[in-house]
């Protein structure tokens, strides 16, 4: 529950292996700066017994008390601060780091000795005449530039994906760095909104990469795959909300 997009909340009861209690009154503390609420406090009081054919009466009161925080700062209070204070593992840190560059150092070398013959091979055909060049048989990176220079036989798909991806990669780019620099925790559902418009305002990205591939693959419907680009990701996004809350609604009708 929320209380001027103040997160509220208090323990209902409590279960032990005799009983079941709640609590019936709730006390409602409300911290005002000037005409802004800044805090929000629930206590519970009046612990009661359940038990069949017993009517419980609930209450609650409210009281409002001024508070000298001001309304910029009363989200601090729900903020971690000792969280900071933290000393930071840079052993794990240094470990991580040390297994990363062993990683790509061991690909890195095995990549170079299979290159390194290739070469050394490619170097020997140079001298060879052309009746012998075509005679032998074609190794090492030249068995595969077949396959990594021939388009997809679904280029729309493709390229639409491949848009997509670098969409949403840029867009996730502007909102951690907008989470960074701005406060979006301030208001409830603002990282949210954010989003929306963030995934929105980088539509540019989307079409400029998906129209580059696709043309580069030799398309020619380039209508068809502006509008697939631009309505696949929201598509599967409103399908899978669809579906989930037409599966709750049926769930909750049973």
């Amino acid at each position: 529950m929320y209380l001027d997009d103040l997160p509220i909340w208090a323990v209902v009861g409590e279960q032990t292996d005799k009983e079941i209690s709640v609590f019936t009154h709730r006390k409602i503390e409300v911290g005002y700066h000037g005409n802004r609420i800044v805090d929000v406090t629930v206590t519970t009081e009046e612990k009661a017994v359940i038990a069949p054919d017993v009517e419980l009466e609930l209450s609650y009161e409210v009281v409002w008390k001024e508070s000298k925080t001001e309304f910029q700062n009363r989200y601090d209070k729900y903020l971690d601060a000792s969280f900071f204070k933290h000393k930071i593992h840079w052993f794990s840190i240094f470990n991580s780091f040390m297994m990363v560059i062993f990683l790509v150092g061991l690909v890195a070398m095995i990549l170079m000795r299979t290159l390194r013959k290739d070469y050394q091979r490619y170097s020997k055909d140079d001298d060879l005449d052309e009746i012998e060049r075509d005679l032998g048989d074609e190794y090492g990176w030249k068995q595969i530039h077949g396959d990594v220079f021939r388009p997809s036989s679904h280029s729309i798909l493709f390229s639409t994906l491949v848009a997509t991806g670098s969409q949403l990669a840029a867009a996730a780019l502007v909102l951690i760095l907008l989470a960074v620099t701005e406060k979006l925790w301030t208001e409830r559902g603002s990282i949210l909104s954010t989003a929306i418009f963030v995934y929105a305002a980088t539509s540019p990205v989307n079409g400029y990469i998906g129209g580059a591939l696709y043309s580069q693959l030799g398309g020619r419907r380039w209508i068809r795959q502006t509008l697939l680009g631009a309505s696949l990701f929201p598509g599967i996004v409103c399908s899978t909300s669809f579906f989930i809350n037409f599966y709750s609604y049926l769930v909750s009708q049973c």
